[in-house]
């Protein structure tokens, strides 16, 4: 690598009237970097590109580019006029001195094919995946020396990320990528900058180890605090404490998700006999759907058939979570409507169970109403709380939950982000009675933090899960089963998230031959309470009383936690007691943190009697 960098950020400081966004940042960018940048949503990610492009005024510092550098630049949201073909936007952007006297047009087509990019595409005829492709094309033909890459991959199908991590490789210039697919960070990237209270802190490794490093530096400036006898920061306070307790709330989740891998496995391989009567209570049976050799055909306009979807079988119980991933317009979301019945198949069978109440999130959201604010869509009756898992919340409270903040709340839905608007239609979708759930293409435009929400809320979700996704890492992280939809309409199915399917595969597995791959199991945990004695691994008397005194602890937590949130949602309540509010804050992080704790031992323990009495 040089030593000469490509672009210089020397002790800038950058402020948008009284928003600070940077201050004292010193950053440079090498050839061949591979960097991944970083931080909370809102914290200024998209500006800091504009910056290393020089097209930000500093209110201090300085910038320094080598002169003849090159910068490509793929923004979220491409700007391609409507009416221009793929191949003028394309022919737009190449600078004919860097392609050495290449046939321009020729240049142009042969990048747009290397993306599966029509050069006839108009913006107006084409999907968002299509889209994409085309400004992939748009941004590599510049031939850059440095590349910003804003969220790469969304709309992207798997095939194509996994072709766009080996043109990352291949690329011979740097490149700084902001992505919420932690999957693609950890594959492309081997530095990280990470965007943190109006500093930028480097770590000279890929985004794999990004968790613990992060993790480390706020323990270690907690302590540091501490020691000064200074009062935390608010907002590194909730964000440790954030990034704490879902680390902790996900080794424990991890251990059930095995669990329910290995279940999912038997009954793929039907080496478990399952009862699937429905029953008649107020879930859904423990039949969900079951397919037999079902498949679909179509008619094409010359008249041709052409088969979506090849026979297919399966069989959902409640509770299920269930990936479905593969190419886009491979037939993911016929698949999804012939499950439930929403098409008919054209041979073999599909069986609802019952008592079936499904809530459906689909990628457009065209059911969003554009004039209406956030609240009147969360509440389109009128009144000011709504119904989410039997119980009341105050709707200025839940959409803080989806990061919302307050002077949001009355806004038109117009004014939102395509990543805001998929958190507020996935808020709405969530707070449905529902027993099960469809979610197509719930990651795209989120950035990480709603991503962590979104798996928190999902892995506590009681009903049955149908997840079409290209996020591997997503898929990882939530579900028990995988469907590939291979080319020509065949699919296979695994137990297990992505990177088990990929497992399978690699291992010779054809079929469903056995669960997925071990997981190195993780300590059990020795304390229920602070103070009392480890938990042996045996079930008696002694861990039947702790567990129900953890249930106990649990409901009086829950309990605490509304009472806080309820005052809480008062937005006039830190103009009128500062104080109070403070104090509220503080006891409503430290009733779920607890919370989490205790759910933690509950489910250890639970875990603990199910292979006592298995």
């Amino acid at each position: 690598m040089s030593d000469t960098p490509l672009i210089s950020l020397r002790n800038i400081h950058v402020q948008f009237g009284l928003k600070v966004l940077f201050h004292d940042v010193t950053l440079n960018v090498y050839p061949k970097d591979r960097i991944a940048l970083v931080g909370r949503n809102g914290s200024g990610k998209t500006t800091l590109f504009k910056t290393l492009m020089n097209q930000i005024e500093l209110d201090e510092g300085e910038i320094f580019i080598q002169p003849g550098t090159r910068i490509g630049y793929l923004p979220q949201q491409m700007n391609w006029p409507s009416g221009q073909s793929a191949l003028d936007l394309v022919m737009s952007g190449i600078d004919q001195a860097s392609t050495h006297d290449k046939d321009m047009t020729y240049y142009a087509k042969a990048m747009l094919d290397k993306f599966q990019a029509n050069p006839d595409w108009l913006v107006d005829n084409t999907s968002g995946g299509e889209r994409r492709r085309v400004a992939l094309a748009y941004a590599f033909a510049s031939n850059p020396d440095v590349l910003l890459m804003d969220e790469p991959t969304n709309h992207l199908d798997i095939d194509m990320i996994e072709f766009l991590e080996k043109e990352f490789q291949a690329f011979p210039g740097a490149i700084v990528v902001i992505s919420h697919d932690r999957a693609f960070l950890k594959q492309v990237s081997h530095k990280t900058w990470w965007l943190d209270r109006k500093t930028i802190k480097e770590l000279n490794r890929g985004y794999g180890h990004f968790e613990t490093w992060s993790t480390e530096l706020l323990d270690n400036e907690e302590k540091a605090l501490e020691r000064m006898d200074k009062k935390l920061d608010q907002e590194l306070y909730w964000l440790h404490r954030g990034v704490t307790a879902r680390r902790k709330r996900n080794q424990g989740r991890l251990a059930r998700l095995n669990q329910l891998r290995a279940e999912r496995a038997a009954v793929l391989t039907g080496v478990k006999k399952i009862n699937v009567t429905a029953s008649q209570d107020e879930t859904s049976g423990r039949l969900v759907i079951e397919a037999k050799q079902a498949s679909k055909t179509y008619i094409d306009i010359a008249g041709n058939e052409r088969q979506i979807i090849k026979p297919f079988s399966t069989k959902i119980l409640r509770g299920d979570r269930i990936g479905i991933f593969g190419p886009n317009g491979s037939g993911k979301s016929t698949l999804v409507q012939l499950l439930l019945k929403k098409i008919t198949p054209t041979k073999g069978t599909i069986r609802l169970g019952t008592n079936l109440s499904v809530g459906y999130f689909e990628q457009n959201h065209h059911d969003l109403k554009e004039k209406e604010t956030l609240w009147s869509t969360l509440c389109p009756n009128g009144g000011d709380h709504l119904m989410v898992g039997g119980r009341h919340r105050h709707v200025v409270a839940y959409l803080k939950d989806f990061l919302f903040d307050i002077d949001q709340i009355k806004s038109p839905v117009g004014s939102l982000s395509g990543g805001e608007r998929n958190r507020l239609a996935l808020s709405r979708i969530l707070a449905q009675n529902t027993n099960i759930l469809v979610l197509d293409e719930p990651t795209n435009d989120l950035d990480s933090d709603t991503l962590d929400l979104l798996v928190d809320i999902l892995s506590d979700y009681e009903g049955t899960l149908i997840v079409v996704s290209h996020d591997r890492d997503f898929l990882d992280r939530l579900v028990t089963s995988t469907i590939s939809i291979l080319q020509g309409g065949e699919f296979m199915e695994f137990a297990g998230g992505y990177s088990d399917f990929i497992w399978q595969l690699e291992n010779g597995e054809k079929s469903f031959l056995r669960a997925p791959k071990p997981v190195k199991k993780l300590p059990a945990k020795t304390k229920i309470h602070t103070n009392s004695a480890p938990v042996p691994r045996v079930f008696g008397f002694k861990q039947q009383h702790q567990l129900k005194e953890l249930g106990e602890v649990m409901e009086t937590l829950k309990k605490q936690i509304i009472r806080c949130e309820d005052e809480l949602a008062d937005p006039a309540l830190f103009q009128k007691d500062a104080e109070k509010f403070h104090k509220l804050s503080e006891k409503l992080n430290h009733c779920q943190t607890k919370l989490l704790e205790a759910e933690e031992q509950w489910l250890e323990l639970e875990l603990l009697k199910e292979e006592a009495e298995g």
